[in-house]
This record gives C-alpha cells, sequence and structure tokens, in this order.
C-alpha cells in the first residue's frame, strides 16, 4: 500500500482575495488616521501658540507695563473723540517694542496691508493686526501664502467663510 504525498498550502486565488480584502481595509482607514493626525497636530500647534504668546505678552508686561496702557495702532478713541487722540505705533512697530524679544521667530515682515506676519520655525504663521489686539495664527503657513487676505480678514461675518476654525485661528 503506497500513501500518497498531499500538498498543503495556499492556492494563488486565495492569496489574492486575502491581499483584496487588505487593501479595502487600508483604503477606508488611512485616510481616517491621517486626518485625526493633522487634527493632533493642529491642536498641538494652537496650545503651543496660545501658550508661546501668553507667556511673551506676560514677559513684555514685566518690561512694558500693563497690556492695557500700550499703545495701539488707532488714531482716535472708540467714540471718535478727536480731542483724545492717543500715540499711534504701525503694526511692525509695535510689535519690534513689545513682542520682538520674547518670541522665536525665523522672518518678521510686514505685508502689503501693513500687518506683520511672524514666521516660527515649526512652519505656523501669526498675522499680527490692529496694533496687537488680533492675532491670526496659522498652524500651517502654507495655508497663508495661498490665500487672499481679504478672504481672511474683511470675510469674518461671512458664514460661508471655511478658513476660520480650519486653517486660520483668530485671537484677539
Amino acid at each position: 500500500m503506497t500513501r500518497k504525498k498531499t500538498m498543503t498550502g495556499f492556492t494563488l486565488a486565495e492569496v489574492l482575495i486575502t491581499l483584496g480584502i487588505i487593501g479595502v481595509v487600508a483604503a477606508l482607514t488611512i485616510p481616517a488616521l491621517i486626518a485625526n493626525h493633522k487634527k493632533t497636530a493642529v491642536e498641538t500647534r494652537l496650545k503651543k501658540f496660545y501658550s508661546v504668546m501668553n507667556q511673551a505678552i506676560t514677559q513684555s508686561e514685566l518690561e512694558n507695563g500693563d497690556k492695557s496702557t500700550w499703545n495701539i495702532d488707532m488714531s482716535v478713541d472708540k467714540d471718535n473723540n478727536e480731542s483724545a487722540l492717543i500715540e499711534s505705533l504701525n503694526n511692525l512697530e509695535w510689535y519690534n517694542k513689545y513682542l520682538a524679544k520674547y518670541l522665536k521667530t525665523t522672518k518678521v515682515e510686514k505685508n502689503q496691508d501693513n500687518y506683520v506676519a511672524a514666521y516660527f520655525s515649526d512652519g505656523s504663521i501669526v498675522v499680527i493686526r490692529r496694533g496687537g489686539s488680533t492675532y491670526n495664527f496659522f498652524p500651517d503657513g502654507k495655508n497663508y501664502e495661498k490665500l487672499n487676505l481679504n478672504d481672511i480678514f474683511n470675510q469674518q461675518s461671512d458664514p460661508n467663510n471655511k478658513i476660520y476654525g480650519k486653517t486660520c485661528f483668530l485671537f484677539a
């Protein structure tokens, strides 16, 4: 009596079906993982920016007094009382006087609207407007460079504006 040798293993079809299932599962889960990673990265940069700015303002207050006494870029008070003119600094002068030495930036520039854009080493950018009363933070600086400034600053009341809370975050 002779025994027949049987071979065990997977057929090519079984291997291909298994690889196909793995590919479908990967295609469904990888985009969610990437989106989750990006969301976490943005949250981390927001927390870091908030902390860095608060520290810079606090350090500047020690040297320059309470921030409520800092000169801001306005020519008249809120009631348009011309006799109440206050000393005015443009945004870049304001930045250099109150924040420059407390922030570690890779580049600082004044854009076409006279706002200050400060670039950080992690690729994020803050645009300082109105003498330091408004900060537009871009966790990914590429988004700032792609946008028209009118899209950012002049459409805040537009409900269809998809910039705020996604690519730009407003601090005041």
